[in-house]
């Protein structure tokens, strides 16, 4: 009977927690869409950038019309959301395909560059910053943190164009642009995940040594247990939770550094798309691939959540860890 009442007890606390993620995550949605979608009828006018300077007003005024320029902002936005719900997000005004099959294009590349980036910041980050942190106080922790620091503190423009001249103007190793082959992603890729290995390796040392100096890890040691044992078994399981919240977070900013990163090495992605879309006034491909950019973003925050609730089962439904 415990059991069963037990088992009650945890489906019902799993059930609470999943329909709060899910409830924030369509409002956070909700929000993206109408920020973006108020913006840009704010940031001017589509038939005048997009068409000819010598383009006849009446000839504007018809393709206002086309696309739905000419009604109220209200009549647009309830018209967009109910578009949205039916999944029509729009013809491109710049050469009438359907919005969501432009965007679906450029997501692979994107989505490419972006798992290189995270897993050369995963593979440099973490060993960098739990050996910072078993290195506590000495030379060498304060070394790999003044890499790291030095790493993520250079902008992503700057970085991408020293890469440029070194790799492909001076030693002409590497292509400057392109994604024809895996030698294209490398430059891109590195420009991106280098500043987040600095990032995750400043963090994980933090969680790390948060981590080392409980009693528990004294006592596993006092145990007798080798240090890959300690590390391995009870470090890491518990420094783990952290870190998988400040990587969510870090979507964001792979998402956002990809599109300055994808414009410098003519990478065909999606922050590329979205920087061309905005600058041509292309509001289904511009609202449209924000909209993809945040679904992105709160998928990835919504499985970090999973897996933190699968580490931490006391994880209240607030976001916090119940006593």
């Amino acid at each position: 009977m415990d059991v069963g009442i037990g088992e009650r007890a945890m489906i019902s606390r799993v059930s609470a927690f999943l329909g709060q993620r899910i409830f924030r995550s369509m409002i956070t949605l909700l929000i993206a869409v109408t920020i973006v979608f108020f913006l840009l009828r704010t940031a001017g006018d589509p038939a005048s950038i997009l068409l000819p300077p010598e383009t006849p007003g009446d000839v504007k005024d018809a393709y206002r019309t086309l696309w739905g320029l000419d009604r109220s902002l209200f009549e647009q936005y309830v018209d967009y959301l109910i578009a949205i719900i039916h999944g029509d997000l729009g013809i491109s005004f710049a050469d009438s395909r359907p919005a969501t099959t432009i965007v679906l294009q450029a997501l692979p590349k994107s989505l490419l560059l972006g798992g290189t980036a995270l897993s050369i910041g995963l593979c440099l980050g973490l060993p960098l910053g739990v050996f910072a942190a078993m290195k506590h106080n000495t030379l060498i922790d304060r070394a790999v943190m003044a890499v790291a620091i030095s790493g993520y503190a250079i902008p992503v423009f700057f970085l991408g164009i020293l890469l440029i001249l070194e790799f492909s103007l001076r030693l002409r190793w590497l292509p400057s642009a392109g994604s024809a082959t895996w030698a294209h992603l490398v430059l891109p890729a590195f420009t991106l995940g280098l500043p987040l290995s600095g990032r995750i390796a400043r963090f994980s040392r933090t969680a790390a040594l948060e981590v080392l100096g409980r009693p528990y890890i004294r006592t596993a040691k006092a145990k007798g247990l080798g240090q890959f044992m300690v590390l391995s078994r009870h470090a890491a399981p518990n420094a783990a939770v952290p870190v998988l919240m400040f990587l969510g977070i870090e979507i964001g900013s792979i998402l956002s550094g990809g599109a300055v990163t994808e414009s410098i090495f003519g990478w065909p992605g999606l922050g590329r798309l979205l920087v061309d879309s905005a600058y041509n006034r292309d509001l289904p491909v511009v609202q449209s691939a924000i909209l993809c950019a945040t679904l992105i973003m709160v998928l990835a925050n919504f499985f970090v959540d999973l897996m933190h609730f699968g580490i931490d089962p006391r994880l209240s439904i607030s976001g916090t860890t119940s006593k």
